[in-house]
């Protein structure tokens, strides 16, 4: 008898774990499919790259919500400090490497699940509000343009523009798939590309869309990614994740 209630007690208490645990959602199917697949199978040196790439676009959506991502310093400098040392390693020190990167991949993900059930909980690490106009600095250039990534070819990073003046929202635009890249505004049009495959024109002012095409829309690929897009002499240019150019 008090064997079957040891027995008993082992088998319900993983259950009432797992019960307790609450799932929230990303946004992205995608993501969400990889945190998933962390949690039955361990990262390999065969898969390692391709769930970075979900956790750091996971991570970039907790951030636009404001979480506090402190907490992942360890992980990611674990991560990034052995895939730096990765680059030249050769034989067995390249594998214990492997081996090391995978368990960091692993731990950063924990990690992450932890920082995301926060804010879903807790909330933002910081709280909207509404800027006064009155202090806002003078002069400015307006109408500014953002053509490229980083400003200009030198990367500079650099505008004459003065900025939101009381930092409230102008307006929003639903696309058809998450952004993972900056936008590009050229002459009162901003420009940008989803992981749904389509790329957008949207009035600067207020986020009417002006147009959207399909990139390769018969092409099948689990994520349609964009590099920023670039303006030149009034066309547009962008690279996918089809190794294309357009």
């Amino acid at each position: 008898m008090k064997r079957s209630i040891q027995t008993l007690l082992f088998l319900i208490i993983p259950v009432h774990f797992c019960l307790g645990t609450t799932h929230y959602p990303s946004g992205d199917a995608e993501i969400d499919h990889a945190r998933e697949a962390v949690k039955i199978s361990p990262t390999t040196p065969e898969n390692y790259q391709q769930r970075m790439l979900f956790l750091s676009l996971w991570l970039n959506i907790a951030q636009q919500r404001g979480a506090d991502a402190h907490s992942l310093f360890d992980s990611d400098k674990a991560y990034y400090t052995a895939e730096q040392k990765l680059v030249y390693a050769k034989g067995e020190t390249r594998k214990t490497l492997l081996n090391e990167i995978c368990i960091a991949v692993d731990a950063y993900y924990r990690d992450m699940e932890e920082v995301f059930r926060k804010l879903n909980e807790e909330g933002p690490i910081y709280s909207p509000f509404k800027g006064d106009p009155s202090t806002f600095p003078k002069g400015g250039n307006m109408d500014a343009d953002w053509p490229m990534f980083q400003k200009d070819k030198h990367n500079s990073g650099y505008t004459d523009a003065p900025g939101p003046k009381t930092g409230e929202l102008a307006w929003k635009f639903q696309a058809k798939g998450s952004i993972h890249t900056t936008v590009t505004l050229d002459r009162g049009t901003v420009y940008f590309g989803s992981n749904g495959g389509e790329l957008y024109a949207l009035n600067e002012t207020d986020g009417a869309l002006l147009w959207e095409t399909a990139v390769d829309p018969v092409e099948k690929r689990a994520r349609k990614q964009f590099t920023v897009p670039l303006v030149v002499d009034g066309k547009l240019y962008v690279g996918a994740a089809n190794k294309r150019l357009y």
